[in-house]
């Protein structure tokens, strides 16, 4: 009896610990977070005065400023974080996509030079994405696609990380015998892939959409490159270019910017992150 109190002590203590930390770490990736909001409610004279965890009372000057900036010289940070939005779900959405048709084919289908060719996507991995900007910025000129936001778009079709994460997602989570049972039925390929496979994948395209979204968001060279036009900046050039104004020692007005900026990178996450602990639930009663 004594030995089983022990054990009970002995789990409990391990438990308190682990929450403890947990709850730790958790502080600790979240205070940036807190912090950034907080400053943006505050002046710049207050920041300057060192950190503080309660909110100002400037958040109404700061959009005013904020405001005024972007009507004064055409660095409207609204519109940024519009075209943003449309730039990075566009592009996470056709990544997401061809990444999942080529990682079920990969999977699932033999071909002539398959492994080849998942050999040159891993190869792909490696190479730095800046390397290729040169050449890029050729082709789209050659096509007249520079300052449109396709030049944004489409190179998130090509993202050889999520074709290799959804190949192996989809190899470990769909049975071949799933595959015929669907074609004893009728189903063609496709109608198998958007009906069978797309579902199932459904966890790992929730993972793999936070990074493509996040990325896609937080993109700063491709665009400071192939756009010229204010109307179609993202929102990294307009704070960038914030940042370097005459403005860019009013820091509440500059963490105002930034705040609004991680707002829609929280909202998909906490959208994506459901799917993302259902598709563990299900894995776990699968095993």
């Amino acid at each position: 009896m004594i030995g089983m109190e022990s054990y009970s002590t002995r789990i409990l203590i391990q438990r308190v610990v682990v929450y403890l930390f947990l709850i730790i770490l958790a502080v600790i990736c979240l205070l940036p977070f807190y912090i950034t909001f907080v400053n943006a409610t505050r002046s710049s004279m207050e920041i300057n005065q060192g950190l503080s965890l309660l909110p100002g009372s400037s958040l109404g000057k700061n959009f005013i400023t904020l405001w005024g900036k972007g009507k004064g010289e055409n660095l409207n940070i609204f519109r940024g974080l519009r075209n943003s939005f449309f730039v990075a779900t566009s592009a996470t959405l056709l990544g997401l996509y061809v990444a999942a048709l080529a990682g079920f084919g990969f999977a699932f289908y033999n071909f002539p030079a398959k492994r080849f060719l998942f050999a040159v996507v891993l190869g792909v991995i490696m190479v730095p994405a800046q390397l290729g900007i040169i050449g890029y910025f050729q082709l789209l000129s050659a096509y007249h696609m520079l300052d449109t936001f396709w030049a944004l778009i489409l190179p998130g079709g090509a993202n050889a990380f999520a074709v290799f994460f959804l190949r192996q997602y989809a190899s470990s989570i769909i049975d071949q015998e799933m595959l015929q049972a669907a074609r004893i039925e009728g189903a063609g390929e496709l109608r198998i892939f958007h009906w069978l496979g797309l579902p199932l994948l459904t966890p790992g395209l929730a993972t793999m959409g936070i990074f493509a979204f996040v990325g896609n968001w937080n993109n700063y060279l491709l665009p400071l490159v192939v756009l010229f036009s204010n109307e179609k900046f993202t929102v990294p050039i307009i704070i960038g270019q914030l940042n370097t104004s005459t403005y860019k020692t009013d820091f509440g007005m500059l963490y105002l910017a930034i705040a609004l900026s991680l707002l829609p990178i929280l909202i998909v996450y906490s959208i994506a992150s459901r799917f993302i602990i259902e598709g563990i639930s299900l894995g776990a009663l699968k095993e």
